[in-house]
């Protein structure tokens, strides 16, 4: 992987998402991008990732949409180098599970940081036993922080046209931000 040295971007002007059904209990899955401006961080020899602004990726199962809490994380999209290969949306991977609550999930992004949900730790006699259990998984969960998690190919085509039709180069890349 290697850092993009171009300006380079992505301009969602407003919430876009997609659902489809993945895994062996066929689970709808809703995930998608908030508004804002997602610049080109690193590429491979098969394509260009593109960041958001904090957590600008979002996602849902099926039971939580009906409760209408929605997972927020860091990451964006990858376009493909190749133009018959599918984008991806991707997040960086946290132990930490951000939730946003509410039909309007644009509204709550200013709120994220105050959300965040860990796991709980057992209490009892078996403390001692399970706090060293616990400090070897989360130095396990924790040695994982940041690494790159892809998603499924997106499935909607219409989804797919946005993110590309979107994509700022060349001159049109002036409205990009440079690297922080």
């Amino acid at each position: 992987m290697q850092p993009v040295d171009r300006q380079e971007c992505l301009v969602i002007a407003e919430k876009i998402s997609y659902k489809d059904v993945h895994g062996l209990l066929n689970v709808s899955w809703e995930q998608g991008l908030l508004p804002g401006t997602y610049r080109a961080v690193q590429e491979n020899a098969v394509g260009t990732f593109y960041r958001g602004e904090g957590r600008s990726f979002f996602q849902a199962n099926e039971w939580m949409r009906q409760n209408s809490q929605y997972m927020l994380r860091k990451g964006g999209a990858w376009l493909p180098k190749a133009s018959r290969a599918k984008p991806r949306l991707y997040w960086y991977f946290e132990p930490e599970t951000y939730l946003a609550s509410g039909t309007d999930i644009d509204s709550q992004v200013s709120q994220q940081a105050s959300n965040a949900v860990s796991a709980g730790y057992p209490a009892g006699a078996s403390v001692v036993g399970s706090a060293i259990g616990i400090g070897i998984v989360n130095a396990f969960i924790e040695s994982s922080r940041g690494e790159i998690t892809m998603w499924h190919e997106i499935s909607d085509e219409k989804f797919a046209q946005i993110l590309l039709q979107s994509l700022k180069t060349g001159p049109e890349a002036s409205i990009c931000p440079t690297k922080p």
